[in-house]
Order: C-alpha cells, then structure tokens, then sequence
C-alpha cells in the first residue's frame, strides 16, 4: 500500500540517519583513542628511559655504586633502543651508546656529549608527540564536522520526511474531516480535492465525494418530485367542478382549485 510504503520510508530514513550518526560518532572515538594510545606506547615510554639515564647522570661520582650506575644507565639505554619509532632516533641511540662507557668512567666531555644526545633523543620524542596530537585534533576536527553534518543532513531529511507525511496523510485527512464538516452543517456543494495524498486516501477522498453527489441528487429528485406531485394534485383540482379544498387532519388547508381560492377570498370566506 502506498500509504504504508510512505510512512516506512519516512521513518525508515530518520532511522537511518540516527544510526549513521551514531556509527560516525563512535567511528571518531575509535580513529582517536589509537592516536593517543600511540603517544603513551612510543614516546612516552622512551622519555622516561631518557629522563632515567639523566636522573643517573646527574649524581655525582661516589655517591652509588658504580656496578648499580651502570646496570641502571644500560637498562634505561635497553628500553629506549626496544622502542625506536623515528628514524632519527637510531642514529641517536648508537651515539648514546658510543659515549656511554666514557661517561660512567667520569669524563667530562664524555658526560656533557651524553647530555646532548639524551636531550636530542627527548627532543625526537617530543616533536613525534606533538604530530600525533596533532593527528588527533585533525581527526577529532573532521570527525565533528562530519557528525556535524550528518546531523544537519538528518534534520533536513527530517523535514523532508515531515512534509511527505504532511502532503500525504496529515493535509487529505483534514481535507476529509473539513468536507464532512461542512457536509453536517448543511454546505451541499463542498467537496473534497483529490490531488494529493497516499492513493489509499484520494481513494477514500473519491468515495466521500460520490457519496455526497449521490445524497444531493437524491435530495434533488425529492424536491422534484414533490414539484411535480403538487402540479399533478393542484391539475386535478382546477379539473372539478365546483370549489373543491384539501385540508390535513387538523383542519388546514393544503390546496384547492380556483374556484374554492375564489370563494376563499369573498366576503364569506372566513365563514367557508
């Protein structure tokens, strides 16, 4: 039925609408969380094995013992080289390597070369981070905007499915109940249009419309008939001879002929 088909399809579209927004929505979370995640597991992780080789470099000579200085510098050295992400971190990582010996043994150069390279490695990591929150503010920017969109393409087609409902229920139904109305108080000549709507209701519109001619001719016939009786009555009258009067049961008079309208209106017509 086209009246069905038309309500499916209007709530069939703000159904779908709804869920692709939703699926959009979470598509976005999820297109983040990995961006963030990565910054924790890739870059995170080798600061703090840089800023544990510092923490080691910057206690002075005698105060821990060598052996444990140097497991600590070695697996913070370890950790960094199991998690290279950048290509300019390996570079970096061998230089560490080179220079860490002559560190731990106290030379001076040796320590302020160590330095730099653990600074530059943090620098690496920093720079990688800052492009990853970058990737999630463009990825959380667009992901906005397209539920943004996706709401306002949602609301339009929510419009749209309103004024097909409106054009192709709402508008026939009043039409109906308007025609009725007025058909109650006595309008003859209303009628309902029939050029919009669901077939199902121009259909039903049709029917009420014949319905209506069909009472108004009967309405017509009766009047014509009663036209044509009382001509029939008042030709059989005028046929008789004499005054002749047709009166009701309470005495009234309902027709005469000529003769009897004649006397009715002499000087003994009040008697008569």
């Amino acid at each position: 039925m086209e009246l069905r088909r038309d309500i499916r399809i209007a709530i069939g579209v703000l159904v779908s609408m709804h869920v692709l927004t939703s699926v959009c929505a979470v598509g976005l979370l999820v297109r983040m969380s990995p961006a963030i995640e990565r910054i924790l597991e890739e870059n995170v992780y080798s600061l703090d094995a840089v800023e544990e080789m510092l923490a080691v470099l910057a206690i002075p000579q005698g105060d821990e013992d060598p052996g444990a200085r140097r497991r600590r510098l070695e697996d913070a050295l370890e950790r960094a080289r199991g998690n290279i992400t950048e290509d300019q971190e390996r570079g970096t990582i061998d230089e560490i390597e080179r220079e860490l010996p002559l560190a731990i043994e106290g030379g001076a150069a040796a320590r302020r070369s160590l330095v730099h390279e653990l600074r530059h490695l943090g620098e690496i990591n920093r720079d990688a981070m800052h492009r990853a929150d970058e990737e999630a503010v463009r990825l959380g920017n667009a992901g906005a905007w397209a539920v943004v969109l996706l709401g306002l393409a949602g609301f339009l087609f929510g419009l749209l499915a309103a004024q097909r409902l409106r054009l192709a229920v709402a508008a026939p139904v009043a039409e109906l109940l308007a025609t009725l109305e007025a058909a109650r108080r006595g309008e003859a000549r209303r009628r309902c249009g029939t050029s919009s709507g669901s077939l199902e209701l121009r259909r039903a519109l049709q029917e009420v419309n014949e319905l209506l001619d069909a009472r108004e001719r009967r309405h017509v016939s009766s009047e014509l008939d009663a036209v044509v009786d009382r001509a029939v009555v008042n030709q059989f009258l005028d046929a008789r001879e004499g005054a002749v009067v047709i009166v009701d049961r309470g005495g009234a008079i309902r027709a005469a002929n000529r003769a009897a309208l004649a006397a009715l209106g002499g000087p003994d017509g009040a008697e008569l």
